[in-house]
């Protein structure tokens, strides 16, 4: 079975994040695809949460409702603390059986940092790195150490030719606190829930 694990705030979740799901699932043929919200990158470690986890896990499963082949994980929430890459990745491989093949999608820009990553090296023997391609047009340097190490253990990082969407969550979220139009951003039954709660006002 191959399966994929896509991770990320999704504070909240938009159109941008559903269409790479599904072309995420389509050009890796995925059998199932893991959608994990973060509950707290180190990378971001002075984002101010404007929601509770509860409503961000809750807007995703309304988003994904339709998807038969896309289950929510609520495991870095629950393990609270600073989510890891490395001790997600552990968990799905134990939690799925190690004989299927695994990949995670990361933005490419993504790969700039990635050789400061927690055990990082160790990342790449436990999963397929599959970057998505948020800007077409641009070349995409890997930083040295990392790209020599990719080249040493002949690991390939695989680039999907997917159709980038110029939405941003923090935009979504101002344009909300403004009281501006985002129904274009968002499905329909997410706007509605972010309404009904009041959510990022």
């Amino acid at each position: 079975m191959r399966i994929g694990l896509y991770g990320g705030s999704f504070n909240p979740v938009h159109n941008a994040h559903i269409s790479m799901a599904q072309e995420f699932i389509n050009i890796m043929q995925l059998d199932k695809l893991i959608v994990m919200p973060a509950y707290s990158s180190p990378f971001k470690k002075d984002l101010i949460k404007e929601v509770r986890d509860a409503d961000r896990l809750q807007m995703l499963k309304i988003a994904f409702r339709a998807f038969d082949d896309v289950y929510i994980s609520d495991f870095e929430i629950i393990k609270e603390g600073i989510s890891y890459t490395i001790d997600t990745v552990k968990f799905i491989r134990n939690k799925y059986g190690i004989s299927n093949e695994f990949y995670m999608l990361i933005g490419y820009d993504q790969l700039y940092s990635f050789h400061k990553w927690k055990d990082w090296k160790q990342i790449l023997c436990l999963i397929k790195i599959c970057a998505a391609l948020r800007n077409p047009e641009k070349n995409v340097t890997l930083d040295e150490e990392l790209d020599n190490y990719l080249i040493k253990s002949n690991y390939h990082i695989r680039f999907l030719n997917n159709k980038p969407l110029d939405i941003s969550a923090s935009k979504i979220r101002e344009n909300i606190s403004q009281g501006q139009d985002v129904s274009s951003l968002l499905p329909s039954e997410v706007q509605d829930y972010i309404k009904t709660h009041n959510l990022y006002l």
